[in-house]
């Protein structure tokens, strides 16, 4: 019995990487016994949205036996033994963690001198890129096909150009766009601010964004006359004012939302809940807030152009994209400036924090997705994926013969159509849905009519979906991907996939060696004082006499 509880207490774990994250538990199991492995598998552990699968075995040989039917009914999924799943730690809410102060919880970095952060941020992210060149190195290793050698520039430690990093142009007041929470200090002042310590933990607090490095005058100045405006309503009358409260779900103020350009024009956008006041003191606050619009319309620290109110009852902050949003003064947009292009800037429309540093970065990836593009009478098609509201695409058009972008938000792809317009451009097209979707349907069609297809991803930090990265492996005509990301382990799960060797599907439609390598790589600081950084990825098609 204890020799039997001692074997029972030891766990022989599997992990399979790539089955997909649509593939529920019970899809697997069936899995198990088509591969006929499901009497080996003692217990099986399928994590919520990922793409991988762990299986515990009684032993080690029921594992290799196990390895052997995967690798015969899948080639392309990565196996890696002893990799057990995560175990979640419950959170004990007995002691609540006490609340940092407001500048380490917004700013962690801000006590470091400048050069510190970015050497910090520079070797995290360099560590990634070498983890990634070593994932590609042990696949193609284990590969072991001697139809498809492992390619050359695996062995050569130079072969992955990682450039210094890039520095913020500007290192405070650089954010253009705040979302300042409705609140009452510890002290019990009224305030908007940033909200101070977690909901869960009992701490209600809001702190004034007044002594926070990233946030520029013309935001605190603002934040700090609406301070002031909360106050005299609330005072006046708190029957019908008074900030919202998310244990009772009652109050009327939220928050208030601050965009400006470089020029410091700005936009304000004031969230409330409108339940339980009547409309008469609606139309009150309304007048009595446009009224200060005007009075401070224009000062040293800017200019106030424009005003919405919205209105939203839900629990948390986070409005729907359909939340009733009425413009209330002004004008209805404001306009920025990157790289010689205009842009138009709504209340919800999406656009670089840095204004200054996304034009650097978007300078960058520009340089490296047209640095061997020499031939002129070449036909070029630029194929943004995950454009938002069409920057990099609309900054580049007139250095390719077309645009075609991909976004799965409606709102973005209206909002990258008025800027096309705006700018007065007629080679680009764009297509709403998810890239994995939109990809399939549009690039097959599109692509075979150019002779160079640069491709540009920059995806949200979840990074692309496997039909993304399959198209971007089947369409022959791309020869180069500039990779942006605001995650570098998303990047390093993608980019494994597209330099990892070819499966037999790859191998049968196109051959060996139509992967790609990474060539380039930078990290490029877009958040100085916080602990975020961009980054850049190079990937340029194989051809098979590099193998």
């Amino acid at each position: 019995d204890i020799e039997r509880k001692r074997k029972q207490s030891k766990k022989v774990w599997l992990q399979v990487k790539g089955i997909g994250s649509q593939i529920p538990k019970s899809k697997m199991r069936k899995k198990c016994r088509l591969m006929k492995i499901h009497k080996l598998v003692t217990h099986m552990v399928k994590p919520y949205t990922s793409e991988d699968v762990f299986l515990e075995f009684e032993s080690v040989e029921d594992r290799a036996k196990a390895m052997i039917n995967i690798a015969a009914y899948n080639d392309d999924w990565t196996l890696h033994v002893d990799r057990e799943p995560r175990q979640k730690k419950a959170k004990s809410r007995a002691t609540p963690t006490k609340p940092k102060t407001i500048e380490e919880a917004v700013t962690p970095l801000a006590h470091l001198p400048y050069e510190t952060q970015l050497a910090q941020k520079e070797e995290r992210v360099t560590k990634k890129y070498h983890h990634l060149l070593a994932s590609i190195k042990r696949e193609w290793l284990r590969h072991n096909n001697s139809s498809v050698p492992t390619p050359s520039y695996l062995f050569d430690s130079n072969s992955l150009q990682i450039d210094k990093i890039m520095p913020s142009p500007v290192q405070e007041g650089y954010r253009n766009n705040y979302e300042f929470t409705c609140g009452r200090t510890k002290d019990g002042h009224v305030v908007a601010g940033f909200r101070h310590g977690a909901f869960v933990d009992g701490y209600h607090t809001v702190a004034s964004p007044q002594d926070i490095k990233v946030v520029s005058l013309a935001a605190k100045s603002i934040a700090a006359w609406f301070s002031t405006f909360m106050n005299t309503l609330i005072d006046e009358d708190p029957t019908h004012f008074s900030i919202y409260d998310r244990k009772t779900h009652s109050g009327f103020f939220r928050l208030i939302k601050v965009r400006h350009n470089r020029s410091k024009e700005c936009m304000v956008m004031v969230q409330v809940n409108p339940e339980k006041i009547p409309e008469e003191r609606l139309t009150y606050f309304r007048d009595a807030l446009i009224q200060q619009m005007t009075l401070h319309k224009e000062a040293s620290w800017g200019k106030l152009c424009s005003l919405y109110l919205q209105h939203h009852s839900d629990i948390g902050n986070k409005a729907d994209a359909h939340a009733p949003m009425e413009f209330l003064w002004g004008q209805e947009h404001i306009y920025e400036h990157v790289c010689d292009k205009r842009f138009k800037i709504s209340p919800q429309s999406f656009f670089q924090v840095n204004t200054l540093g996304a034009e650097a970065l978007y300078t960058k990836a520009i340089s490296w997705a047209l640095s061997s593009s020499n031939d002129d009478n070449k036909k070029r098609l630029l194929l943004d994926v995950c454009c938002g509201t069409g920057t990099i695409g609309i900054i580049m058009s007139n250095a390719v013969d077309a645009v075609i972008g991909l976004e799965i938000s409606e709102s973005a792809v209206e909002d990258a159509k008025a800027n096309v317009a705006l700018n007065n451009l007629t080679n680009l097209s764009y297509y709403c849905g998810p890239a994995e979707s939109t990809f399939q349907r549009v690039v097959p069609i599109e692509a075979p009519k150019y002779d160079e297809v640069i491709a540009i991803v920059d995806p949200p930090r979840s990074g692309l979906h496997k039909r993304v990265l399959y198209g971007l492996l089947m369409t022959k005509a791309i020869d180069k991907i500039v990779y942006v990301s605001c995650n570098p382990s998303s990047l390093v799960d993608n980019a494994l996939q597209l330099c990892k060797p070819p499966n037999r599907v790859i191998r049968a439609n196109m051959g060996t060696g139509n992967v790609y390598r990474p060539t380039k790589a930078i990290a490029c600081d877009m958040f100085p004082h916080t602990d975020h950084c961009e980054s850049i990825l190079l990937l340029e098609r194989m051809p098979p006499t590099s193998l």
